[in-house]
């Protein structure tokens, strides 16, 4: 085990759409502000207490998890002493409050007093699926393991114009060119196989024009996330507190993430080890099985748009977390 000599802290953000007293809470200020998120955003995919389980089974060097959630806990969290809960009334100001935002929420993450200078932030479809050290996050000077891609931001939607607005904020402080010569090391590496290509063809542009964001779990500084709310950003952190709803001018934890890559505080990861699943029909479910092991890190995105269809793939889900991690106690 390759160890560092600081500690890391895990943080998952969670919310259990089911819950009839969040969902009227979340249909009061839909009707008010209006809702872009789907449903399927909020629904209980009915695996989460694997995401403890394996946390503590391919990771037990963790210092502490913390569980982010809005007036809610779940059943099973008694069997897991090292997990601290944590409600948003805990740290995001009042007048904010209640946010049905994942980027408000965990841009406010650095308010959390407990919260270890390095953490790692997850989804709650993003799960350990293989056992992991703690230099997969940060190497040993305490640097965060990052992949410094370059890409080529298309806002085609609502959510993709979220890594643009990141990138308008970051390209007011820094210059690309003086980013390349400084750290074109990190850059172009041969861990990053076909992907370099994307760096390359993102030179050309004046700007920086975004980074890859692999859908995966970011090691973090809590430093950072609080030297932009506060000194850099303080304004752009302090509309997108009030966005109780996911919109098209919101930032994201990205953000801090790019931040990090640019100011050079960052070391080579390549996301060869991350894997993202579409969940979107009972097919799906079989290349999960076939292929899940293969990854440290596999994030399964629900995708299913069908209410009903839904009702068998879940139970399906279960089987196959119970196939490969072992029924639950």
């Amino acid at each position: 085990m390759a160890k560092v000599n600081f500690k890391i802290d895990f943080v998952v953000t969670w919310v259990d759409g089911s819950d009839l007293q969040w969902q009227k809470k979340k249909q009061q200020y839909a009707a008010l502000m209006g809702n872009l998120n789907g449903e399927n955003r909020y629904r209980d995919m009915g695996v989460f207490e694997y995401w403890f389980k394996n946390v503590f089974e391919f990771a037990p060097w963790v210092n502490q998890v913390f569980l982010i959630t809005d007036r809610q806990v779940p059943a099973f969290i008694h069997k897991y002493p090292r997990v601290k809960i944590i409600d948003h009334r805990d740290f995001i100001p009042q007048s904010c409050l209640p946010t049905f935002n994942s980027n408000t929420i965990e841009l406010n993450l650095w308010r959390i007093k407990e919260l270890a200078e390095h953490f790692v932030l997850f989804n709650d479809d993003m799960f350990i699926t293989q056992p992991l050290e703690p230099t997969f996050f940060f190497d040993p000077t305490g640097k965060p393991c990052l992949p410094a891609i370059l890409n080529i931001v298309q806002p085609n939607d609502e959510y993709s114009y979220i890594p643009f607005n990141n990138m308008e904020l970051l390209n007011q402080r820094f210059n690309k060119q003086i980013f390349i010569r400084q750290n074109w090391r990190k850059i172009f590496s041969l861990k990053y196989g076909k992907r370099n290509l994307q760096s390359l063809l993102a030179l050309p542009y004046p700007s920086i024009t975004g980074f890859y964001e692999g859908h995966t779990a970011f090691p973090h500084l809590k430093s950072t996330f609080e030297t932009l709310a506060t000194k850099i950003y303080p304004t752009s952190f302090s509309l997108q507190d009030h966005r109780r709803f996911r919109t098209r001018n919101d930032i994201s934890h990205w953000l801090v993430k790019d931040y990090n890559i640019l100011t050079g505080n960052f070391t080579i990861q390549t996301d060869k080890a991350t894997h993202l699943y579409h969940l979107r029909s009972q097919e799906d479910i079989a290349q999960i099985n076939a292929t899940i092991s293969n990854y440290k890190i596999s994030c399964i995105n629900d995708d299913v748009a069908n209410k009903q269809e839904w009702l068998t793939i879940k139970p399906a889900l279960i089987k196959l977390f119970q196939g490969k991690y072992g029924e639950l106690s």
